[in-house]
């Protein structure tokens, strides 16, 4: 008795999130109770093969699609595609601004990048 007492004061093991909990003894292949049995004096699935079909085991289960994962990699991507040179040209501009030695003609070419970006940003996220 105090095995069994000991036993159940035990703190149950934490399970990582996301994984569902195993269930012990039931019979998760449908209700059909003859189709896979515990045998008990093994103490495994004992599976009756002349019930289970070939269909059914070759065919790998099919997982909805991580949607929202992709969505947000797509969002990422439109940014990288965005060229290097022309952020470089932008950051470049953009110190020049800050020592005051930006020139009329630097101020309309960064405005000129700003528009060309927000277009083609708006454009990439219609498609």
């Amino acid at each position: 008795i105090a095995a069994a007492l000991a036993e159940a004061k035990k703190p149950r093991k934490k399970r990582k999130a996301g994984s569902k909990r195993k269930s012990k003894g039931k019979i998760t292949k449908g209700n059909d109770k003859e189709k896979s049995q515990i045998s008990a004096e093994d103490g495994y699935w004992a599976e009756d093969p002349s019930s289970v079909d070939d269909e059914a085991t070759s065919q790998p289960r099919q997982h909805k699609k991580k949607k929202k994962k992709r969505q947000r990699v797509a969002k990422k991507e439109k940014w990288r595609s965005i060229e290097v040179e022309e952020i470089d040209e932008i950051s470049q501009l953009g110190l020049k601004r800050h020592e005051n030695l930006l020139s009329p003609e630097d101020l309309a070419a960064v405005r000129k990048i700003c528009v060309d970006l927000h277009s083609k940003a708006t454009t990439d996220s219609e498609k």
